[in-house]
């Protein structure tokens, strides 16, 4: 993890994402074990919000009681989200960093940002989010805890028409006829078939954090390749070095993803 973060340490702001791509395909090439995962990823450099995601996790912005920015969930198909797998000794494929879809943002004091697996998502809407997250600096832990529980909740309600069935349901998923007429009710003054109804049983993780108007410059403007400090001897730093380079490299050619773990 600190050879990941040492990666993405740069100077300047056109290039800020491909350190971000370059930490991704550092931890994704280091761990070698069965199973997948998304990926999601921030940083704040200055007032710059720079991101890279892989999948259907993602962030949220709010200011002033308003979402103003969130990333696209991106899937190969419904309910199959990009993802790394360890490749090719657990899984007969992967989607790399190269995949990740990487944005800059420009924030301000105050700002809530809101980052989560999909198991967030699919259980809430954003007027429940928006109910939920931090009030202040000192409300992030408990407001990520507050919002974490109350997707938990969703997820486990039958009933609920959560934000992942009315998904499905637009995809053409849906239960059969039977199911439709035996689930029949009376609301809002009419008679409405059962539907596809419940939440999205799945791993919830959710960080909250609050932009510290105090704490942020605005960025140079600095057009720098990512870069750490020359006169370093850190082995964490070297690496970092390293990595940056290789990614750039790969980039015009194309090379199996291997197990090499240059922090080892």
């Amino acid at each position: 993890m600190q050879g990941c973060k040492d990666i993405g340490v740069t100077r300047g702001n056109e290039h800020y994402t491909e350190a971000l791509q370059a930490a991704l395909d550092a931890a994704h090439r280091a761990v070698r074990m069965a199973g997948s995962t998304t990926a999601c990823i921030c940083q704040l450099r200055g007032s710059t919000l720079v991101s890279a995601n892989v999948g259907d996790s993602g962030f949220v912005v709010i200011r002033d009681g308003q979402i103003i920015h969130r990333t696209t969930p991106a899937q190969h198909f419904f309910d199959c989200p990009l993802q790394f797998g360890a490749y090719p000794e657990y899984v007969d494929g992967t989607d790399t960093a190269a995949d990740a879809e990487l944005q800059t943002l420009e924030v301000c004091g105050g700002d809530v940002i809101v980052m989560a697996s999909d198991g967030l998502w699919d259980n809430m809407y954003d007027d429940q989010l928006l109910a939920l997250v931090p009030r202040g600096v000192d409300d992030c832990e408990t407001g990520a805890r507050r919002v974490a529980e109350a997707a938990h909740i969703n997820a486990l309600d039958p009933l609920y028409r959560s934000p992942y069935t009315r998904a499905a349901i637009a995809e053409g998923f849906d239960i059969p006829w039977w199911e439709k007429l035996f689930g029949l009710t009376f609301e809002d003054g009419a008679f409405k078939w059962g539907e596809l109804r419940g939440g999205k049983i799945d791993d919830i993780t959710v960080v909250a954090a609050v932009v510290h108007a105090g704490q942020i410059t605005k960025t140079n403007g600095s057009k720098a390749h990512p870069t750490l400090p020359d006169d370093s001897d850190d082995s964490n730093v070297l690496s970092a070095r390293v990595w940056i380079d290789a990614w750039r490299a790969r980039q015009t050619a194309t090379t199996p993803l291997d197990s090499q773990d240059v922090f080892g």
